[in-house]
């Protein structure tokens, strides 16, 4: 790219900055910090054995918003295809490396509601960084991550805010269409959002599509891409979603320039049974860098579960 192209990327990028946070953008990046230090007293529960879905994800890589590659003793992953788009070529095996200094991790090539050659109550911890938007089908997916995970384990998920991303003109869904999409069993080659994703997808926040045409090939593909997120989240919808799975909302907080980041540990309880996450919404509100949670966080009171 030129360096008036570079100029031009860098100037929309920062005017896409300051619709999405507003006049307190240049404070994010202490922000992100402090977030981290935060973050820190949770990152010791995830010491031990994991499972990853989807990545590896710089999210979780030294020196980064969660770094349990640093602590992790050891970690598995899931891959829905031997061939991705973010990860090349992949193999089954015990192959999966996550850190030069420590040992593979098995490689499963998995559908990620499908982890049927794991038993129950493997795992010490589950993450996952940006793809359960891409499941067709999230309780099923989080059903299946809940069952692999230990009673008491903790749970790290990642996913894409809708305010800082491409998604911005969609409604963000609700809990009670997730609900029905694993009611109904919908399956990975579902296409009913499509419609409303080629409408209203946002180019100008989506560098890695060349033209419309190409974007429109990438999701009319979507069973062999996995490019397209099925549902549009916000923390609300983050925080319920993952409390009506089964697991205790410890924390969670907004990042930018896009993740909404929820850690719980699985409960007691079955899924299915709602709490009430009303604190942990208030809080994540309050302390949010997006304009859009700023200007909502009074809408969550004490005494609200908000499903």
């Amino acid at each position: 790219m030129s360096i008036a192209g570079k100029s031009l990327m860098r100037a929309r990028n920062l005017r896409n900055s300051f619709e999405v946070f507003g006049p307190a953008y240049p404070m994010l990046f202490l922000k992100k910090l402090v977030s981290r230090r935060q973050a820190n007293g949770t990152l010791s529960q995830f010491c031990g054995s994991g499972l990853e879905i989807g990545g590896p994800s710089n999210f979780f890589r030294p020196g980064e918003e969660f770094p349990v590659y640093s602590v992790a003793a050891r970690l598995d992953n899931v891959n829905f295809s031997s061939r991705t788009f973010w990860e090349g070529s992949l193999r089954e095996g015990d192959n999966f490396t996550f850190s030069p200094h420590k040992p593979n991790g098995r490689q499963f090539i998995r559908e990620a509601g499908d982890l049927a050659p794991i038993p129950d109550q493997t795992y010490d911890f589950v993450i996952s960084c940006h793809t359960l938007e891409h499941c067709a089908n999230p309780v099923k997916a989080l059903h299946e991550w809940r069952r692999v995970l230990k009673t008491g384990g903790c749970f790290a998920l990642i996913l894409p805010h809708k305010a800082g991303t491409f998604d911005h003109r969609r409604n963000v869904s609700t809990l009670e269409h997730l609900i029905e999409d694993y009611r109904s069993g919908t399956a990975e080659d579902d296409a009913t959002h499509f419609a409303e994703i080629l409408e209203k997808h946002d180019l100008k926040r989506d560098p890695g599509q060349k033209s419309r045409a190409d974007f429109e090939a990438w999701i009319t593909n979507n069973i062999a891409t996995r490019g397209a997120h099925h549902h549009v989240f916000d923390p609300a919808l983050a925080v319920t979603l993952v409390d009506y799975a089964g697991f205790n909302v410890i924390t969670a907080e907004t990042l930018p320039p896009f993740h909404i980041f929820v850690v719980g540990q699985k409960a007691g309880r079955p899924a299915g049974q709602a709490s009430d996450v009303s604190r942990i919404l208030q809080a994540c509100y309050e302390r949010s860098p997006f304009k859009e949670d700023r200007q909502k966080r009074n809408r969550y009171g004490q005494g609200s579960n908000h499903r």
